[in-house]
């Protein structure tokens, strides 16, 4: 499996073991965009049957996420969200319809327990 990540994130919790790279400031990050197709490419030649979008929360690039999907989707390669599963009933089906699984992090067993915050 491939990963993919990039910075962004709605929650700051305290328990998170990424927390570092995913409120990172934008001058901490050495990053450069890669189109789709290049994302599917490499993932092609290191015999990749599935690209993740981990590390931070997929959702918050959504629109990028679901480009990797249709090119990996005609290349034969499966896509996977991991997330914490924080989005709208609206947002849902524009999103999910186009990613083949998702692995929903739980974060906490009550609202009130997110509160705890970097």
């Amino acid at each position: 499996m491939c990963f993919a990540g990039h910075g962004g994130l709605q929650y700051g919790c305290f328990f998170c073991q990424n927390w570092d790279i995913s409120k990172s400031k934008s001058d901490q990050v050495r990053s450069t965009h890669i189109p789709p197709e290049d994302i599917v490419a490499l993932a092609i030649r290191n015999r990749c049957p599935s690209i993740a979008f981990t590390y931070n929360e997929p959702t918050i690039w959504a629109e990028y996420a679901i480009d990797i999907c249709h090119a990996a989707r005609e290349a034969g390669i499966r896509t996977v969200m991991v997330t914490n599963g924080y989005v709208t009933r609206e947002a849902f089906h524009d999103i999910y319809d186009h990613v083949d699984a998702a692995n929903v992090d739980l974060k906490a067993f009550t609202e009130g327990s997110m509160g705890a915050s970097r």
